[in-house]
């Protein structure tokens, strides 16, 4: 039996989910294509990009906290709750520019917020909106941070 490195099961298990949310996103952008959708090559790579760090953030977290708690009923519940929140604040269903300012402040501690303004830009064609690295930045520095915090916690529960 050779050796895995220690944070191997958990990262594996992390790029497993990030594989599956690749192959739909592929899936997405051919029926948007289809329907009409235009992107540019680069555009679409780095959409997917934005895609891949947020998915292994959003995994990352998930199991982190998950082991953490420890209980179903907990993580469940707490998943929901910070759930819709995110969602309002990321500006994914309105723009936060037409949100109240108390709103669009709050949103800005929301690393969500960053991917959409980000997968917004590059959409509209323009690679160099000051969105797209910032966006690369946060989740970069958030997804590091999630998936040291989960390879650890994995860690402790699996011997």
């Amino acid at each position: 039996m050779t050796p895995a490195a220690r944070p191997a099961p958990a990262l594996g298990r992390m790029l497993t989910d990030v594989v599956g949310l690749l192959a739909q996103s592929l899936l997405v952008f051919a029926v948007a294509v289809l329907m009409g959708f235009r992107v540019s090559l680069p555009g679409a790579l780095l959409i997917l990009g934005v895609m891949v760090l947020l998915g292994l953030l959003v995994a990352s977290f998930s199991y982190a906290l998950a082991l953490t708690l420890r209980d179903e009923t907990a993580f469940s519940s707490l998943v929901n709750f910070v759930t819709l929140p995110l969602i309002l604040l990321s500006g994914m269903l309105v723009p936060l520019s037409y949100a109240p300012a108390w709103m669009e402040a709050a949103g800005a501690a929301n690393p969500l917020r960053y991917a959409v303004d980000a997968v917004r830009a590059l959409a509209r064609g323009d690679l160099a909106a000051p969105d797209v690295p910032q966006a690369f930045l946060v989740l970069a520095l958030l997804t590091a941070l999630t998936v040291t915090w989960a390879a650890r916690g994995f860690r402790r529960v699996v011997p």
